[in-house]
């Protein structure tokens, strides 16, 4: 188990529910429709395993991850994603 992580502007919710994600659909860079295409790539329709792996906001728990560095950017399609997965369950720095 790695001793801590660094995040920057993580992608962590398969489902794109979020307000930001909804919102910043034309921003340079990352935006929502290419967040769309990175799921695609690596979640297709026929993906059987753990939805947790690929979608962190979906596992049942979050419990024992390491110590985290996590960024997001105000204008950013995943910010409220990162914002979600610092406040799971275990997932805060000890």
């Amino acid at each position: 188990m790695p001793h801590a992580q660094m995040l920057f502007y993580p992608c962590t919710d398969q489902r794109m529910l979020t307000a930001s994600i909804k919102q910043f659909t034309n921003t340079p860079i990352c935006n929502s429709k290419a967040v769309a295409k990175y799921y695609k790539l690596t979640m297709d329709s026929n993906y059987t395993g753990e939805r947790g792996y690929v979608s962190p906001m979906e596992a049942d728990l979050l419990e024992g991850m390491p110590s985290t560095y996590l960024e997001t950017a105000e204008f950013d399609c995943l910010r409220d994603e990162g914002i979600a997965l610092d406040q799971g369950d275990g997932f805060h720095d000890h």
